[in-house]
């Protein structure tokens, strides 16, 4: 991987640095990356009156000042990227709809105005270049959780490259994550936590009631005037009780952006005759996209248009699927006999120009025509699944996914998908509904790769994989496990089939076929131990992974003593792993001392017990230590508890009996 830092050519002549730079990230191999924009944030011109689409006023481009609460995360994100260090990364994380990238947006657009290269890059390329600023170069990712393993490689050598001459000439340059997952778990993939890349600070995320009401006030004013009407305000008190009514998404900012245009779109729907305000943040969410999707229908079959009804429906819900649409695709879909002939239509390309879906990037003047996918996220979720179960009498869902993702040029699609179903199981409850519901079309969507057999096939497979601890376990289980079942019965290579194995054991502990995980990781650890007994500085660490899951199975089947047997192995691996590196494996190391601790308190050797606990602890405190809202600290304060509990119990036993 190159990571390099070059002035800026411009007709053969070199301009100073204070012109600006370019960052050369080079992970393709490729020997002149090509140049990307970054994306500057909000967009600078409000909607136009009578604007078609309801989902464009919950953009995060589109809702400009309207945010409210967020001066302290502002003010203290402007710290972060002015100090001194030449490179940090943050991570902002949370779920959907909490307004990360409307924060981040406004970051870059005030450093922009400071001299600074600041804006969207996600997602990340293989291999681009970006101009940095004279004062700095700001980086966003957003959802790098869609390609781990390059946003992984590129801060690990960002790690390396900082403290070279070259590097320095950027000034300052910076990484911000946003991410659903949090700082722990990018700590984790990247192994970076001692290496002070990362800035732990959490932000003050300042959203009171009142800040939020304003927010409300502010969309609503907004929302009246793009869609012309005047719907009246709400009470602060009736905001104030749908706020706190324990739905915990009406206290989003996208939730709540999404109940000031309900109430206006509503408004003017019913001429203000019935109830417009009080809805559930989720059922706002799903009406507003069933709106969405009547009004497609509507474009659909207009003169102008002259479609089937779902025509434009389907198309939106293939772009959100598959990351947007360009004409190479639309042919693709045309040519294909799933789904049938709705989309066949002769001059499609015309026909959704004149529907207002077929666009150019505003940013991208060079970008082809496309049709774009239907955003925020969470609407978008909605909106696919409406259109699948409309349209399941005349395809199956996972036919129509199963094509979306074959049709993406994204180099991770899977992630969009896995992303949209997310959303609609967890956030929006709409598995919870009658008809088909995301977590079975998923697993549908697996049988078909299955049935495919092509290495297209097996490698989204794969890539579900590494994405399955995004997914809702509960709903989508069977998915995973029809998926690792596959991938652990056709891998060649070894170490990648008891990696499957490993991962299927856990997942068929979950749902309860217990005799069928204790056989998975049961090979798991077989091939394992074979590995590491060819390799152990590189298998060793696996090795003693599975002996802990290993160690789990038996217990959970009443073999306390095979299971202690079992963790016994695998502190012993663990504890020469962290002779040689205490910060990497010192809390494997007291986790799995705490797992021996507690099967020792199942055969009721309380002494044994208590010290596995307590030597766990003495590991771990060090690391603790150093942060005390990392895992290590967690880690520790249950041992240490469960040293003081079990030695407790012993000082019970022992005591004499007062009578």
């Amino acid at each position: 991987m190159l990571f390099s830092v070059s002035p800026i050519s411009i007709a053969g002549a070199s301009p100073s640095l204070a012109s600006g730079s370019v960052v050369q990230i080079n992970i393709g191999g490729k020997a002149m990356p090509p140049r990307v924009e970054l994306s500057p944030g909000y967009n600078p011109d409000p909607l136009e009156v009578g604007h078609r689409s309801l989902a464009a006023m919950l953009h995060w481009r589109n809702l400009g000042g309207a945010f409210r609460g967020r001066a302290a995360a502002l003010n203290a994100l402007k710290e972060w990227a002015e100090g001194d260090e030449l490179a940090k990364v943050k991570v902002i994380s949370g779920e959907g709809g909490i307004g990360k990238t409307a924060l981040a947006a406004r970051l870059a657009s005030e450093l922009r105005q400071n001299k600074w290269s600041a804006g969207m890059a996600a997602p990340l390329a293989s291999a681009a270049s970006y101009e940095s600023g004279k004062s700095g170069t700001l980086l966003i990712l957003d959802y790098p959780e869609q390609n781990i393993p390059l946003v992984t490689s590129f801060l690990q050598v960002l790690v390396e490259e900082r403290g070279k001459q070259t590097f320095k000439k950027l000034r300052r340059f910076r990484v911000l994550l946003l991410s659903r997952d949090p700082l722990e778990a990018w700590l984790d993939r990247t192994g970076l936590e001692k290496t002070g890349l990362f800035d732990p600070t959490p932000l003050p995320w300042d959203n009171g009631p009142a800040d939020a009401y304003d927010m409300f006030d502010a969309l609503l004013a907004e929302a009246n005037r793009v869609i012309g009407v005047s719907a009246p305000q709400v009470d602060q008190k009736i905001f104030r009780a749908w706020l706190d009514s324990g739905a915990a998404e009406n206290r989003r900012p996208l939730y709540i952006a999404a109940a000031a245009v309900h109430h206006a779109d509503h408004w003017k729907r019913t001429a203000g005759q019935s109830p417009t305000f009080g809805f559930r943040g989720r059922e706002i969410m799903i009406a507003l996209a069933d709106r969405e999707v009547q009004k497609l229908r509507d474009i659909s079959e207009s003169a102008t248009v002259g479609l089937d009804p779902w025509a434009l429906p389907l198309l939106s819900a293939y772009a959100a699927m598959s990351g947007g649409l360009v004409f190479e695709q639309l042919q693709a879909i045309h040519e294909s006999d799933e789904p049938p002939a709705v989309l066949s239509a002769a001059e499609l390309a015309p026909k959704l120009d004149n529907a207002g879906l077929w666009t150019r990037h505003k940013e991208k003047p060079g970008e082809p025509h496309r049709v774009p996918p239907p955003e925020p996220d969470v609407l978008a979720a909605a909106l696919v699944v409406h259109v699948l179960r409309q349209y399941e009498k005349f395809s199956p869902p996972a036919e129509i996914m199963w094509q979306a993702i074959n049709l993406a040029t994204e180099e991770f699609p899977l992630a969009n998908l896995e992303r949209l179903m997310h959303d609609a199981e967890t956030d929006l409850a709409m598995g919870e509904e009658g008809g088909g519901v995301p977590s079975v079309w998923l697993e549908g969507f697996v049988d078909r790769a299955i049935a495919a057999a092509t290495p297209r096939a097996r490698e989204l497979l794969e890539r579900l994989d590494t994405l399955s601890q995004r997914l809702p376990t509960r709903g989508f289980m069977r998915a995973l496990i029809a998926a690792r079942r596959f991938l652990a019965d056709t891998e060649g290579d070894p170490a990648k089939k008891a990696s499957f194995l490993n991962n299927l054991s856990n997942d068929l502990s979950a749902a309860g076929r217990n005799p069928e995980a204790l056989a998975a990781v049961e090979e798991a650890v077989k091939i394992r131990r074979d590995l590491a007994a060819a390799n152990p500085a590189r298998y060793a660490p696996d090795l003693a992974s599975s002996l802990n899951n290993l160690s789990n199975r038996l217990s959970a089947a009443g073999g306390n003593p095979e299971a202690l047997a079992a963790v016994e192995e695998a502190v012993k691996v663990y504890r020469d792993l962290a002779a040689a590196n205490p910060a990497r494996y010192a809390p494997d190391l007291a986790s799995s001392l705490g797992a021996r601790g507690k099967i020792l308190q199942t055969l009721d050797r309380l002494g044994a017990a208590a010290a596995s606990f307590e030597e766990g602890a003495a590991q771990v405190r060090p690391i603790a230590a150093q942060n005390p809202d990392a895992p290590p600290a967690r880690v520790l304060r249950a041992l240490e508890a469960d040293a003081a509990q079990t030695r407790q119990l012993i000082a019970d036993k022992t005591a004499p009996d007062p009578a």
